[in-house]
């Protein structure tokens, strides 16, 4: 496929809605020294192309009661892999099912206690055709959607940036208190965060007001980050790149972490507790692209072991309700 070429008013839309999913165009034309009209323009042909694809949300599940996500690698008989990954998705806490040309597949479950990781556990080795499994425990996790090399257009690579939530708080139980009526605008954000309050609110029987109180509060506490979806395939991304990094020392964790985070097409990091200290995830143009990706974290000291597995792209990142960023 072809990909769709951008230029630099499409960038800074590109960016500022992954950033902020409901930023106001009139701010973002103000930024881009251009008319509102330019940019609305420009957004609807990056719709039209199939670049945007929708907007959604991202959540901190710790504060809706969940007490971590933990990634299971399944090493799995290749030849049966669709059934496998079809009896696997009707589990219970399965939140994903990540497929690639070998014998394993990466799931994601959403947990309320580490018991139902046993449970998680135990359900996935009765699929047939399972041959074994490793488990890795999110303690932390970095959303860098923006890092897209082909988004960087006239403008010099940067450090991306953090949010305030301490990492803990992906495994530490922080339930915030949100009702039915949260719960419902929730749902509503994720299948179209960029919906107008005002329909938002006909639709739920409450006033505009009130759902802009509530989208507001739950963005401040942390619990929600409305963000653009796009389809990387669109841009010239391939395929998906996964990187499970050890390091000779949790002291250079943080040092490793701010290296790797400034390498273009790097989209999220995961610090693991497990077998590996990080899992990475990049967005790939095609091999050539995804050893220059690896040369790179292989260059950089402090890391002692590296495991690399391509996987098939998919057409849409950020998925809904990802898990939001905490470090």
């Amino acid at each position: 496929m072809t990909s769709i070429k951008i230029d630099q008013i499409d960038a800074k839309i590109l960016k500022d809605l992954l950033q902020d999913g409901r930023k106001n165009f009139n701010k973002i034309a103000k930024e881009a020294g251009v008319s509102k009209d330019i940019i609305w323009q420009h957004y609807k042909k990056l719709k039209n192309d199939g670049i945007i694809v929708g907007a959604t949300v991202q959540l901190n599940y710790a504060r809706l009661g969940y007490y971590t996500v933990g990634s299971i690698f399944v090493t799995i008989d290749p030849k049966n892999q669709d059934q496998i990954v079809k009896s696997i998705k009707k589990l219970q806490n399965i939140y994903g099912v990540n497929t690639g040309n070998g014998p394993k597949i990466w799931v994601v479950a959403t947990l309320k206690s580490m018991e139902e990781l046993d449970d998680v556990k135990h359900a996935i080795k009765q699929v047939p055709s399972v041959l074994g499994m490793q488990t890795e425990i999110w303690i932390g996790i970095r959303h860098m959607v923006d890092n897209l090399s082909v988004l960087s257009i006239g403008k010099k690579a940067s450090k991306p940036e953090k949010t305030d939530m301490p990492a803990k708080d992906c495994i530490k139980k922080t339930k915030s208190k949100i009702d039915k009526t949260d719960i419902q605008l929730i749902e509503k954000l994720s299948k179209n965060s960029r919906l107008s309050f005002r329909k938002i609110a006909k639709e739920l029987n409450v006033s505009t007001d009130t759902v802009s109180r509530r989208y507001r509060k739950l963005e401040q506490n942390g619990i929600i980050k409305s963000v653009i979806q796009i389809n990387p395939i669109k841009l010239g991304y391939v395929g998906r790149a996964m990187f499970n990094l050890a390091f000779i020392s949790q002291k250079s964790s943080s040092e490793v972490i701010d290296k790797i985070s400034i390498i273009p097409d790097i989209v999220l990091i995961l610090k693991t507790s497990g077998v590996f200290d990080l899992s990475i995830t990049a967005r790939v143009k095609d091999m050539e692209h995804l050893f220059s990706i690896q040369d790179k974290i292989v260059s950089i000291s402090g890391i002692t072991r590296m495991e690399t597995t391509m996987t098939r792209g998919r057409a849409l990142m950020p998925g809904p309700k990802t898990y939001i960023s905490t470090f």
